[in-house]
Parts: structure tokens; C-alpha cells; sequence
């Protein structure tokens, strides 16, 4: 387990800028970070598949100009 100075020198130079002074509000704004960061991180995005269809003799056409 990490101690809590590890813990506060990881946070801020990760960029973590605490907005309280005592330690239990520090903790529940940085919860309340984490929370709002997997909001933002798992939001659904869509993903969009691409078929071709190609004959194998153009296949081997392109196959062949990427080896080139």
C-alpha cells in the first residue's frame, strides 16, 4: 500500500489541484473527480464498420503495388 505522501506527490503531478483545506473535504472533491472522469471516459462512441468487397485477383493487384 502506497503511504499518503506517495499518494499526494502522484495526484499533483498528475495535475491534481485540491480546492479545500481540510483533508476530509480534499478527499470528497477528489472522489467526486473520479467519478466525473469515468463519466467522461466511458461515454458510449460509436463504431463504424467498413466492409469491402473486392475480387482476389485485385486483391493480389494491391498486395503486390504495397509490397513496392
Amino acid at each position: 500500500m502506497p503511504s499518503a505522501g506517495a499518494v499526494k506527490r502522484y495526484l499533483v503531478d498528475k495535475g491534481f489541484v485540491a480546492e479545500h483545506v481540510s483533508g476530509k473535504d480534499k478527499a470528497l472533491q477528489l472522489m467526486r473527480s473520479v467519478v466525473q472522469a469515468r463519466k467522461v471516459t466511458y461515454q458510449p462512441t460509436p463504431i463504424y464498420l467498413i466492409k469491402v468487397d473486392i475480387k482476389y485477383q485485385d486483391w493480389l493487384k494491391l498486395e503486390m503495388t504495397h509490397c513496392i
